[in-house]
């Protein structure tokens, strides 16, 4: 998976064939990923890097902070120890979408509402070298202020799915297809792989996608004619 981290198509690939043989790939988590994919017990973590938005150095200002005075117990506090320039709106937001904060307690939709909030709070610590932290028995900057979010609705599992697929590059998850699956079946949509492999090129088959991109351009007749790309 490191070795192929920037052709997102073969990651995809390699996903699924680890999925396929019961290995699952666990998500960007800001406790538990280091730079790139890791092994962790039988499982492989996703590395913090890979989400786009998310530098090098923030995301190694975050491992070494981590490392030297332990995990993050709460968003506050990563907002209050990350004093590194690049924890701004774009990363911050990146990593609300990829779930990160998640085993922090922190709900995707309900803190991307809040994000000026959010920001507000950190730009306060940052100028003041992290206000609300005090000094912990271990040494670990623990918050005395809390972040208060606005409730909001919880994230649609399709938000979800579209935010992984704009912030990983694919469906960590699940594809949005997986929920039609039965669907599929029955109306025999073959599987785009098994298509590329048909040499008769007056077949006529069927499968099912999602559309992942369109380019609408005008012949030289000036007719319209869309490209469409598709993907399950």
């Amino acid at each position: 998976l490191n070795a192929e981290v920037n052709d997102i198509e073969r990651i995809s690939f390699l996903i699924q064939e680890a999925k396929q043989s019961g290995l699952e790939i666990l998500p960007p988590d800001i406790n538990k990923s280091f730079v790139a994919f890791t092994p962790e017990g039988d499982q492989i973590r996703f590395g913090l890097e890979a989400v786009k938005n998310v530098g090098t150095e923030i995301t190694k200002a975050i491992i070494e902070e981590r490392t030297r005075r332990g995990p993050f117990q709460s968003f506050e506090e990563v907002l209050t120890r990350i004093q590194h320039k690049d924890l701004n709106k774009k990363s911050i937001e990146s990593l609300i979408k990829a779930g990160a904060f998640e085993t922090l307690g922190i709900e995707r939709n309900q803190a991307l509402q809040n994000i000026d909030d959010i920001l507000r709070f950190t730009n306060a610590s940052k100028k003041s070298g992290a206000p609300n932290a005090a000094s912990s028995l271990f040494g670990a900057a623990m918050p005395t202020a809390a972040l208060k979010l606005k409730p909001e609705p919880p994230a649609t599992n399709a938000e979800k799915l579209t935010w992984e697929k704009e912030l990983i590059g694919f469906y960590l998850s699940e594809h949005p297809l997986m929920a039609h699956a039965e669907h599929l079946k029955t109306a025999m949509a073959k599987p785009i792989a098994e298509l590329m492999s048909i040499k008769n090129e007056n077949l006529v088959v069927r499968t099912a996608g999602v559309v992942s991109k369109m380019k609408k351009i005008f012949t030289k007749a000036g007719q319209p004619m869309i490209f469409a790309t598709i993907e399950d």
